[in-house]
């Protein structure tokens, strides 16, 4: 089943918690890893703890906040024997050290700021900055893997956000920065019953936003070097191949050959962000065009180019 859709949530957890998921999405998790332990790296109101525990799993959870619903919860949770720690910033402190490896280990991150959840700066709803936000996300999710059994699962669930009609696809984002060979389901789920689904809009073109996402990698025995030299190869390849299609778009629109100096213009005014964070940026035309020789791209005069036939 690759698209989720729950109109009528389950019991479990509390409905008016901001950004609460619901318990059937815990329960296909379940079903499908067969798993016999869960850890649960942002509990909020506890909802995926209390399926565990309802379907006998050992279970875990902790939460960045430790304000007095969040204790509420952990001691409504432990109660039920859950092993639960607030105040625990996923990002940072070691999931592995605090609970042990589980067979499925998942988070909920908020969306950005799209809605506030405490005022603790390491907050992912309390970092304005895209970048860092992005980085934070990345950072737990490697710690869920670390905390991940191997052969088990790590699952990330996560929204996109619009404003001022620009799209921050947080999901595309993370993806592109987790080990893609672990990567065995991306699910659709729609959303139901929101606050912003009773609000008007006025006009939104391509309509409003009614979807999340459901991402679930494989541990494999990879260990976290490894883990982390495959993701520097990822991001370096990635970067490359941007730099390829720049590079051949610009002297597609320079009539499939030009000179050097041509090229860098096109480059210039075609990619002018790609240019603007990289200081030595004609060396890296220069180096794309030399590792794509006869590939993508030939030369047979000096600072000469045209595209390979």
């Amino acid at each position: 089943m690759s698209i989720l859709s729950y109109p009528v949530r389950s019991k479990h957890g509390d409905a008016s918690y901001r950004g609460n998921c619901a318990g059937q999405v815990y329960t296909h998790l379940f079903d499908e890893s067969r798993c016999h332990s869960f850890l649960d790296a942002t509990m909020g109101s506890g909802t995926g703890v209390e399926v565990a525990l309802e379907r006998g799993l050992k279970a875990s959870g902790a939460d960045l906040r430790s304000d007095p619903y969040m204790e509420r919860v952990a001691t409504r949770m432990r109660g039920l024997g859950a092993v639960v720690r607030t105040g625990f910033d996923s990002a940072r402190d070691s999931l592995v050290d605090a609970f042990g490896q589980h067979d499925l280990v998942f988070a909920h991150f908020p969306y950005g700021s799209m809605l506030k959840y405490s005022d603790d700066p390491r907050c992912l709803s309390q970092m304005g900055d895209e970048e860092d936000c992005f980085a934070a996300m990345q950072a737990a999710t490697l710690n869920m893997r670390e905390a991940t059994a191997v052969g088990g699962y790590y699952a990330v669930l996560l929204g996109d956000l619009r404003r001022k009609g620009v799209l921050t696809s947080f999901h595309a984002e993370l993806l592109c920065r987790l080990p893609r060979k672990e990567l065995r389901a991306v699910n659709i789920k729609m959303q139901h019953n929101t606050t912003s689904g009773r609000q008007q809009y006025g006009h939104i073109r391509f309509g409003p936003i009614d979807t999340e996402y459901l991402m679930v990698l494989e541990r494999t025995p990879a260990g976290r070097y490894v883990t982390l030299a495959a993701l520097h190869t990822q991001e370096t390849m990635r970067s490359r191949s941007t730099w390829k299609t720049t590079v051949r778009s610009a002297l597609q629109r320079l009539g499939g050959e030009a000179s050097l100096s041509s090229l860098y213009a096109a480059v210039y005014e075609n990619a002018p962000q790609q240019v603007q964070g990289n200081a030595h940026w004609q060396a890296k035309v220069r180096q794309v065009l030399q590792l794509a020789r006869d590939t993508d791209f030939t030369s047979d005069a000096r600072g000469f180019w045209r595209l390979a036939s």
